[in-house]
């Protein structure tokens, strides 16, 4: 069976093929047309089984109603099949905004920053979605060029101006440090990997100001690795601030018996939907739903035209107690 044509439609309803179209595509007319001729044209459409093309309407408006989203790498996608509670958060926020706006999004796969770039043409705007970008310092200076909206989610290039919806990560590592010094903790140390210079490098920032307030000096031994167990007893730390939850458990897991009699640590890691931390760790958090649904709500406005002056909106974190710390010294 063919496939039925506006044409098919304006024949039937007795009216213009542009007619049949204003009509079906509710576009703004200067020429009033009349409910009559509207509820032929929708009738006759109905009756026929018409379905618009989505190619031919993208080339007529120059828009497909997608964004798309350029995340680290095409294996970060994978594991939001895998029951990743991260990755599965920031889905959630992304599907919402879209489906809130009839809108599709498409995950730009390619190996390389330089890969992807040919996709940019697919989709009406870029949701960057916790992307390295200390990894690929190039790739703001080549979105800002695009032509299209763009909008960073988590990380973000500090010296650009843009469109960037964000945990205060400062903050959030000021936040534990304060917990962990109240709770009579001197000698605390931070716990991040080598990469995510941009958020890690915040949040190790906030824990280094925080100190700074206290009087406490941090010398670089305590800037320690997830395994740098041994690191942790050399330097008689007696707390750590981890920069996320994997490298928290990676720790615990290595000096199990010592949390949280002899260690106390503290998380920096996003919220459930419900704003619940993870249950197994004492954590400072930050509502990632949240912010990705935002974020993604406001790019897809960005798109539709709206007129939003360019700005970084950072949240500010929660702490939520737990049994990685140690409440009260002895």
């Amino acid at each position: 069976m063919s496939r039925i044509a506006l044409t098919d439609v304006a024949r039937q309803a007795g009216v213009s093929t542009s007619t049949a179209s204003r009509v079906l595509n509710k576009s703004q007319v200067t020429v009033p047309i009349s409910e009559h001729t509207r509820t032929r044209v929708e009738t006759a459409a109905s009756e026929l089984g018409y379905r618009p093309s989505a190619a031919a309407r993208a080339l007529r408006t120059g828009q497909t109603r997608t964004f798309g989203v350029l995340g680290n790498s095409p294996q970060a996608f994978w594991l939001w099949s895998e029951g990743n509670d991260f990755t599965s958060e920031m889905m959630r926020g992304m599907m919402q905004a879209a489906i809130e706006h009839s809108y599709h999004l498409t995950l730009l796969t390619g190996q390389t920053a330089a890969d992807r770039m040919p996709d940019f043409g697919m989709v009406d705007g870029i949701l960057v979605l916790n992307r390295d970008l200390s990894e690929t310092p190039h790739i703001a200076e080549t979105l800002a060029g695009s032509g299209k909206p763009v909008l960073y989610l988590l990380d973000y290039p500090e010296t650009q101006t843009c469109h960037a919806l964000a945990p205060d990560d400062i903050a959030m590592g000021q936040l534990a440090t304060q917990t962990l010094l109240q709770a009579g903790h001197q000698r605390i140390g931070f716990a991040r990997t080598a990469n995510w210079d941009g958020i890690f490098g915040r949040r190790e920032r906030g824990w280094q100001q925080a100190m700074q307030v206290a009087g406490i000096e941090t010398p670089a031994t305590w800037s320690i690795e997830p395994d740098g167990a041994a690191a942790i007893d050399e330097e008689n730390l007696t707390a750590l601030v981890c920069a996320n939850s994997n490298i928290a458990r990676a720790i615990r897991k290595q000096v199990s018996a010592k949390v949280p009699a002899d260690l106390s640590l503290l998380t920096l890691v996003h919220a459930d939907t419900q704003g619940h931390p993870p249950a197994d760790l004492a954590a400072v958090t930050f509502p990632l739903a949240e912010i990705v649904h935002t974020g993604a709500d406001r790019l897809i406005r960005l798109i539709q035209g709206e007129t939003i002056e360019p700005q970084k909106k950072l949240y500010a974190p929660q702490y939520t107690s737990g049994p990685t710390l140690k409440e009260h010294l002895s």
